[in-house]
């Protein structure tokens, strides 16, 4: 899995997210809340990610996942 971000400058998240096993690019829309410096995103219609914006540039962010099958935590790692 892979999963691009780009923030614009009015707070707005969009990117993709690929399913390398899959082969399918999915598009990424969220939010940046400037207050409280916390990302949030979806990929296409699925669960809601959450995570702090600075753990995004700094190559490593827990996030958190919340679905329908309950919440769990993802790690991101940057790849450069």
């Amino acid at each position: 899995m892979f999963l691009e971000l780009a923030l614009h400058r009015d707070g707005r998240v969009r990117g993709n997210y690929f399913d390398a096993l899959a082969d399918s690019v999915q598009p990424v829309a969220g939010r940046l809340d400037r207050q409280t410096g916390t990302v949030t995103w979806r990929v296409a219609r699925g669960p809601e990610c959450t995570t702090a914006a600075e753990g995004l540039t700094s190559g490593r962010a827990e996030v958190r996942v919340e679905g329908p099958g309950g919440e769990r935590t993802w790690t991101l790692v940057s790849l450069e």
